[in-house]
């Protein structure tokens, strides 16, 4: 019974009233399986004896409780039923990992090394996940690579330099006395807010800090 325990610490109990019917899972990804919905064979006789027990009870009183403790006492015999059934119809579906003790679906499984995917990953798989971690870092090195060569990094901040920001229209234009969209001066650019004299490029103020346009 011990094994039994263990087997169905993960399950989903589906009953009603009509039927029983449980969900069991693999303790490492989580898929389930479903046993098949198995009608409570006094269903109708119940729902008959919940009906008399009302109106018995209206009468008798608590004279009526004896319907209901049968009806109840005749589905959780059913249901224990149902349940045992239900696992051991589950079983063929799960592996017990001799490893970390675990019941898992055939996917969590390794048939190989008959233990669980926690335990031993299939050898296939990881060298594939290798492979393809290996060849994305090679790839980032190549780019790194000809990135460095090539100079691009040089060749954006030279851009960066040969451009400036009027300080009429706020477009970038090539350096030169007048900005090439507007025509305002691009020589000199002052703080609106304290008045100092600022770069053509910069976006805040040094001498006050004030957001520049």
């Amino acid at each position: 019974m011990v094994e039994l325990k263990e087997f169905v610490k993960n399950y989903r109990d589906l009953s009603d009233d009509n039927g029983f019917q449980f969900e069991f899972f693999c303790d490492r990804c989580g898929n389930g399986y479903k046993s098949q919905y198995k009608s409570y064979t006094l269903a109708k006789v119940s729902s008959a004896l919940s009906m008399a027990s009302k109106f018995l009870g209206d009468i008798f009183g608590k004279g009526a409780d004896v319907a209901k403790e049968a009806k109840s006492f005749q589905w959780h015999s059913e249901h224990d039923k149902a349940f045992f059934e239900a696992v051991e119809a589950a079983k063929p579906h799960f592996h017990r990992c001799p490893g970390c003790q675990q019941w898992v679906c055939f996917k969590c499984w390794n048939d190989e090394a008959s233990l669980c995917l926690n335990c031993a990953p299939r050898l296939v798989t990881e060298t594939a996940k290798l492979k393809t971690k290996s060849e994305i870092e090679a790839a980032q090195r190549y780019f790194e690579e000809k990135v460095r060569k090539g100079g691009f990094i040089e060749r954006v901040k030279k851009a960066e330099q040969t451009t400036v920001v009027c300080p009429n229209c706020g477009k970038p234009t090539r350096p030169g006395k007048f900005c090439e969209l507007c025509g305002a001066p691009l020589t000199k650019r002052f703080c609106p807010n304290c008045g100092a004299e600022v770069s053509l490029n910069a976006r805040f103020c040094s001498n006050c800090g004030a957001k520049l346009k």
